[in-house]
């Protein structure tokens, strides 16, 4: 099996679902000068959010005490300190990964916010 092959074996976008969006902070000036933090909506997406919680501890370099969720999403313009929203619920990007499938879905660690 070649790898090109390989890689159009794996069909993770059909269980992507839509209800998400991708926001990323911006700062802009007020009337006094000064600086105002606002988030701005970049683009809605679909994917699939799965929880990252696992009774095994891992050990490697990320801090994954930290990521409580994975998010899988086609290639899009998603930064470390973007925010994945859906209904009622924001996410915070901790980590952005596109991972061995040739450009064709990213991976990405997020951490629930607290409203």
């Amino acid at each position: 099996m070649t790898v090109a092959a390989l890689g159009n074996s794996i069909q993770i976008e059909k269980y992507f679902e839509p209800g998400y969006s991708i926001y990323r902070a911006t700062s802009s000036k007020d009337e006094s000068g000064g600086f105002v933090d606002s988030w701005e909506k970049i683009k809605d997406v679909v994917g699939r959010l799965r929880s990252n919680v696992s009774p095994y501890p891992m050990k490697n370099d990320k801090k994954t005490e930290e990521h409580n969720f994975r998010f899988y999403c086609g290639v899009e313009d998603v930064r470390v300190g973007d925010e994945i929203r859906a209904t009622g619920l924001r996410f915070e990007v901790q980590f952005v990964n596109n991972l061995m499938t040739f450009g064709r879905f990213m991976q990405l660690e997020l951490k629930l916010v607290e409203e």
